[in-house]
C-alpha cells in the first residue's frame, strides 16, 4: 500500500513538473495511484529513466511503463546549505539523493529524502522506501503527486 504524503519539501512556488508532458505523463499518472514505474521497451524489455522518445538499448519506439517496487539504495547524495535559487534559501539545508533502484539497479533516479536534512542523515548505500508526495493542485490536470523517499529499514533475507 502506497504511502502519501501532504505538504511540500520545497517551498510554494517552486518549480513542479508538468504532468501533462508527452513524455513522462505515463510516470505522473501512476506517482498519482502511488505506483513508481519505469520506462521498458516492449520490444527488447530494457528499463530506462528518464524517460525517453526511444530505447537506449535496442532504438524501438514501442515504449511502455513498468511498476518497480519502490525500495532504492542511496548511490550517492548531497546536502545543499547555501541553495542559488531565492525560493530556496529559507528552506535550506535540504537534500539530493542519486538513488539506485534495488529491483532494476541499472536505472538511477534523482530524489529527496524526507526528514533527512540534518548534518551526518545519509550515508551512500543507506535503503530507501517510496513515498508520494501530494505537492500541488493544478487548475488545468488535477493533483501534482511526485515520489519522494523515506530512509528504509534494510530488506531482510
Amino acid at each position: 500500500m502506497a504511502e502519501f504524503v501532504d505538504g511540500q519539501y520545497f517551498p510554494e512556488g517552486y518549480a513542479v513538473p508538468d504532468p501533462n508532458d508527452a513524455l513522462s505523463r505515463g510516470f505522473w499518472e501512476a506517482a498519482r495511484e502511488g505506483r513508481l514505474v519505469v520506462q521498458q521497451c516492449r520490444d527488447c524489455a530494457t528499463v530506462q529513466h528518464p524517460p525517453e522518445v526511444l530505447c537506449h538499448a535496442c532504438h524501438s519506439f514501442d515504449l511502455g511503463w513498468k511498476e518497480v517496487s519502490g525500495r532504492a539504495t542511496i548511490y550517492s547524495f548531497t546536502r545543499t546549505v547555501h541553495p542559488a535559487n531565492d525560493l530556496l534559501r529559507e528552506r535550506g539545508p535540504y537534500n539530493v539523493v542519486l538513488l539506485q533502484l534495488d529491483d532494476h539497479p541499472e536505472v538511477r533516479m534523482l530524489g529527496n529524502v524526507l526528514d533527512a536534512d540534518e548534518e551526518g542523515a545519509l550515508a551512500i548505500g543507506m535503503p530507501l522506501r517510496v513515498v508520494f508526495e501530494r505537492t500541488a493542485v493544478d487548475p488545468d490536470v488535477g493533483e501534482i503527486v511526485q515520489p519522494r523517499w523515506r530512509l528504509a529499514e534494510p530488506e531482510s533475507g
